[in-house]
Parts: C-alpha cells; structure tokens; sequence
C-alpha cells in the first residue's frame, strides 16, 4: 500500500511531534507524543556546546534497524543528509555467533567517514549480562569516535510484551548509552524513541494502517515513516545542516512498496 503524504502532519517545532500518516487506507494515523515525556538528554542541544555541522549520516543496527531503514533514510535524505544505511541481521554491538559487530558496524563508517552515526540498540544484546553490553557499547563507541563521526544511539520500539520468547529488557543498555553521553558530551547522543512509539500497539491508532510487523518486533512502512519523520526534527534540534522536509516530499515514494514489509507474507497487512 502506498502512502498518501497528504494526511501526514508534520510539527513545526523541535517538540515531540503529533504526527499523522495514512497508507493505501483512507483513514489516517494520527500519533501524538505528550510534551511531558520528552527525552532527558533535550538538554543536549544547544546550550553550553557548538552544534555540530552534520552533511553526512549512516544508520546501524540490526533486522528491526533493516525494516526502519528505508523511512528514516528518505526522512534524512529529504531533510538534506547523505544518508545510507549498514545495518545488519543478527547481531547487535556483542560478539555472537562468530560476528564481529567491528568488522559489520564499523567498518562501513571507515569507509563512507559520515559526520553522523545512527545506532538503533539491538535486542540481540540483551541476553548478554551488563559487562558484555558494557565491552560492546565501549567498544563500538571508541571507534566510532576514532574516525571523527558523532554517535546517536537510538532506542528500539518496544516489543509485544505477549508474546515471550521476545526480548523485552532494554533498561541497562539505555543506561550505559546514557553514561556514554554523559562522558563525551558533544560526541555521543541518546535519543529514546520511547516518547515517539509509547506502550506497544501494532496499530497505534486503531486506523487499521499497523505500524508494526505481527511478530510484534519489527516495524511496517507506517512505524518507518513516523520513526524517520521523528528523527529528522529530533536531530534538527541538536545539530546544523539539517532541515527536515514536507511529507509529500518523501512519503509517497516507492520505498513504502518494499519487499522487506511483505516479508514474511502479509507481515503488515
């Protein structure tokens, strides 16, 4: 189903926004995100550290950063960014498997050298105790720093807490991105997208348009386009060179079509 970018409204201020976006449905989603859950780390933006110059932005992650990438790279590329993705199945900033997050994460920021970097926090790194999160976050944090990009770590949607064997538990990782930021102001950053999607719905607003996939994990076109939207305006208020875009300047694109949103069949239906 294809979007109609004429039923999205965007906000004009760096606020939470009230976003409302509608698929090949003729009834719209309208999300809005109360201003008094707005993310601690507001305070990041402009008061006692220039603002970084951004042209340039990769967005990392793992399966449920796949689904979202396409949104949040028209969002970026619409707001006037070199935006690309390097995302990557299966694993998250832990060793697991015999993958090594360095070599898929961080070698394509050595390569593409982007002003900015987008981690989504991957649920795969919750089931390693707090001192393997802590190594990996370390880790992935001081080289991508090493290459003279800043570092936004971005949380995940929550997932369907019916459903058990998916992982719920973001809590310490949010917090060691947290104490990250605290240590290297005005080169790491942490958004939490908490405030964009609120309790777990696989249709926010009851329009029938879900923004969420039925394994109650990864995200439709419809949760792409609201994340992509919401971080435009969200990095926008932290650093220059951004300026986020219309609706109809990106939404209505053939990205929505993607295969990856009927994958597997009638995921998003």
């Amino acid at each position: 189903a294809a979007f109609d970018p004429g039923s999205i409204d965007l906000p004009t201020t760096t606020s939470p926004p009230t976003t409302s976006v509608s698929t090949g449905s003729s009834v719209p989603t309208d999300v809005t995100t109360p201003a008094s859950t707005a993310p601690t780390t507001a305070a990041q933006t402009t008061t006692t550290l220039p603002r970084r110059l951004v042209r340039s932005v990769v967005w990392e992650g793992d399966s449920v950063a796949f689904d979202s990438a396409l949104g949040v790279d028209a969002a970026l590329k619409a707001a006037g960014l070199d935006a690309s993705d390097a995302t990557y199945f299966g694993v998250g900033l832990v060793p697991d498997k015999g993958i090594d997050p360095m070599k898929v994460f961080v070698d394509p920021i050595l390569e593409r050298r982007p002003d900015l970097v987008l981690f989504q926090i991957s649920g795969w790194d919750a089931f390693f105790t707090p001192d393997e999160q802590r190594t990996g976050f370390d880790a992935y944090t001081s080289a991508i720093l090493a290459t003279g990009a800043a570092l936004v770590f971005v949380t995940p949607p929550p997932t369907d807490p019916d459903k058990p064997d998916v992982e719920q538990h973001f809590e310490v990782m949010l917090g060691l991105a947290r104490d990250l930021a605290a240590q290297r102001p005005g080169e790491v950053w942490v958004l939490d997208a908490g405030v964009l999607w609120g309790a777990f719905a696989y249709d926010i607003n009851g329009d029938g348009v879900p923004e969420r996939k039925v394994d109650g994990v990864h995200v439709c076109p419809q949760g792409s386009a609201l994340l992509g939207n919401w971080l435009a305006h969200e990095l926008a208020a932290r650093f220059d060179g951004i300026t986020p875009a219309p609706p109809a300047d990106w939404a209505g694109d053939d990205w929505v079509n993607d295969q990856r949103y009927d994958n597997p069949a009638g995921a998003c239906a």
